[in-house]
């Protein structure tokens, strides 16, 4: 009878080993909550530093270690300070350029000269096709052969003239804080005067424009005329 109940309590134990294992939990051998077990007989191992010497990293400073299989070499280029891009030689000054996005794509318009930011500021003029001085992404445009004098036109902007100031929506603005309100504010103001400015701009840059379109038979025309493309357009015949 005793040997029975030897092996039943060593059963039980086992058992309750092997389902601590799979839990995961473990008995700490000197637990954090039981203080008396902190004396002469534990001493404490928290000031030893423990693992030995420290590790030694291997380095090959004299290049006296090869791969075992062939490597492609590794090629680092000298990186360069970011430029903006130069452009195509095809769109310089007082070319004339489609848009191809945007409200007004298909509209034929004159490049007036390249921003710093790498942006093409373009006008239609806006009394011949709508279109206003505006920034337009050289790669949204379809370069032409067309190209219109610039004598007399001088259009001192660039990129901080096309800052905006700052916009809310309606829903922004319900139950919107002191804060916010002025923001909004002096956005209002700042646009007001901004597109003022703009139209001062826009009529020096134009009357002086005008005048050499008019100079070339049908250029006013042609200008004022979108690009389009019909069933019967075969692109591989097209001429710019």
């Amino acid at each position: 009878l005793v040997t029975n109940m030897v092996e039943s309590k060593a059963k039980a134990s086992t058992a309750r080993a092997r389902i601590a294992h799979k839990l995961a939990r473990y008995v700490r051998a000197t637990p954090v909550h039981l203080t008396s077990l902190n004396g002469s007989a534990n001493p404490s191992t928290s000031h030893l530093t423990l693992g030995g010497a420290p590790k030694r990293r291997l380095r090959n400073s004299q290049n006296t270690w090869y791969p075992a299989d062939d490597e492609k070499p590794f090629i680092k280029r000298a990186s360069k300070q970011p430029r903006a891009s130069t452009g195509r030689a095809s769109v310089r000054p007082g070319s004339v350029v489609i848009l191809l996005s945007g409200n007004n794509r298909g509209r034929r318009v004159v490049v007036l000269k390249r921003l710093a930011s790498g942006n093409l500021l373009v006008t239609g003029p806006h009394s011949v096709n709508g279109v206003s001085l505006s920034r337009v992404n050289p790669a949204y445009v379809l370069s032409t052969s067309t190209s219109v004098s610039l004598d007399g036109v001088t259009a001192n902007v660039d990129d901080s003239f096309f800052k905006r100031g700052k916009r809310f929506t309606k829903n922004e603005l319900k139950n919107a804080s002191e804060h916010r309100l002025k923001v909004a504010a002096e956005g209002k103001a700042h646009e007001q005067k901004w597109r003022e400015e703009l139209k001062t701009v826009q009529k020096s840059v134009d009357s002086a424009l005008l005048a050499n379109i008019k100079k070339v038979d049908h250029l006013r025309g042609y200008l004022g005329t979108r690009f389009t493309l019909s069933n019967t357009t075969r692109p591989h015949e097209l001429r710019f």
